[in-house]
């Protein structure tokens, strides 16, 4: 009978949800712990963003290569293959600080950039390819609540993540390393687990739309899958700036800890997987304009409280609103990229590449901002880009719509 439930499971493809969760976990890891590792290690705030910015900005690039590249071969074998590169470099990146600090010929910043990047290079082997393998023969509504599902996932393990490495990052640098690499060994655990039947939408079959009558490719859904673009690049390059320098703010300019940043993320993450779950379960958001415009507000609003804030209580609301932004973002993007899509791996990849593209603004700007000009100027240069975004997306708009309403002949 147990072994009936447990076939049961791999066989719906509920492992897959769980090794979202594990290797969210383990990149939650770093994001939470990497700033205050690389400070002890001799660098500074903008080592910190050029971390990041290396990382995220191979992993756009790897995932324009791999969805054009990759995209006809067996996802299981290409998850798995990234996850047993990643794997080795966590454990090298374990090594490093444990044995690197101990050895005057060798820079541990730059050995730690270096193979962050690779990681980067790797990951792109991961979630592209994962998306694609859960959400085929899936469109509309169940396209939507099987999106919901695997962003409560995701999330829940970036919930987490940061309010357990916070407290292990305040005691140790190697601690954050090791738990990063032993999930990313439960991730390759779930998959291995998980049996793949080529029924995707990307192998050719007939996409099952679900919502007859709605034309993917209409001008309104055209211009919301830019606008959703655009919102989710500008919302990313803001949370990452924050993401990357809030911690180094807390640590040195107002005398908190690691752990107060490990629970503030954590508020963070939690209204994040709460708004997934909601976005999952609702459908009304679905082609408004004003849902993509309120997250933009959201973020916005987050950055202005942390310039006013003087007590962590307000910090707190200023990740709530945060965590919200970045979800509805996240989620729209997802929605429109993938709604109508035979190449779901294709569009996942672009979707990660906007991504990649907002880190790389946010955690280089951040970083540069902060150590040359003041802890406090990358979230007046976040505000300005969220002002620049909304126009762009003004000019997107009103040229999509007059293209309808004015048809060349």
């Amino acid at each position: 009978m147990l072994s009936g439930k447990f076939n049961s499971v791999r066989n719906s493809n509920l492992l897959l949800f769980f090794a979202a969760f594990t290797m969210a976990f383990a990149i939650n890891s770093w994001w939470t712990a990497l700033p205050f590792i690389i400070v002890r290690l001799g660098g500074n705030e903008s080592d910190v963003g050029k971390c990041f910015a290396l990382y995220l900005g191979i992993y756009g690039l790897g995932c324009i290569v791999t969805g054009s590249i990759l995209s006809h071969l067996n996802p299981k074998r290409t998850v798995l293959s990234g996850v047993s590169f990643m794997f080795v470099l966590a454990c090298a990146m374990s090594a490093m600080i444990l044995f690197g600090t101990r050895q005057n010929y060798i820079k541990p910043v730059i050995v730690l950039l270096l193979l962050m990047g690779l990681t980067g290079m790797f990951m792109s082997f991961f979630w592209p390819f994962l998306m694609g393998w859960l959400s085929a023969a899936h469109e509309g509504k169940d396209l939507n609540r099987r999106l919901g599902l695997f962003n409560a996932s995701w999330s829940s393990g970036s919930l987490i993540s940061p309010f357990i490495i916070g407290f292990l990052v305040e005691r140790s640098s190697l601690l954050p390393m090791i738990a990063a690499a032993i999930s990313i060994a439960a991730c390759g655990f779930f998959v291995s687990l998980t049996p793949y039947r080529d029924t995707t939408l990307d192998s050719g079959h007939t996409l099952n739309n679900e919502t007859p009558g709605l034309d993917f490719n209409d001008s309104k859904m055209k211009s919301l899958r830019w606008i959703s673009r655009i919102t989710l690049l500008t919302t990313c390059a803001c949370n990452v700036l924050v993401r990357t320098q809030l911690g180094l703010l807390f640590k040195f300019n107002l005398g908190l800890t690691e752990s107060d940043f490990g629970m503030v993320m954590t508020v963070t993450m939690l209204v994040n997987c709460l708004t997934f779950i909601a976005a999952g379960k609702w459908h009304f958001w679905h082609h408004k304009l004003s849902v993509l415009i309120a997250s933009q507000l959201f973020v916005a609003l987050h950055l202005v409280l942390i310039l006013m804030a003087n007590d962590l209580w307000l910090f707190y609301v200023a990740m709530m609103f945060s965590g919200c932004g970045g979800a509805i973002a996240y989620s729209s993007h997802l929605f429109y990229g993938m709604s109508g899509s035979r190449k779901r791996s294709r569009r996942m990849a672009i979707h990660e590449g906007t991504i990649a593209a907002g880190v790389v603004i946010g955690s280089l700007s951040g970083g540069y901002l902060s150590n040359y000009l003041g802890p406090y100027q990358p979230y007046k240069f976040g505000l300005l880009i969220i002002a620049s975004g909304l126009l762009v997306q003004m000019v997107v708009w009103h040229t999509l719509r007059r293209n309808k309403n004015n048809p060349q002949p």
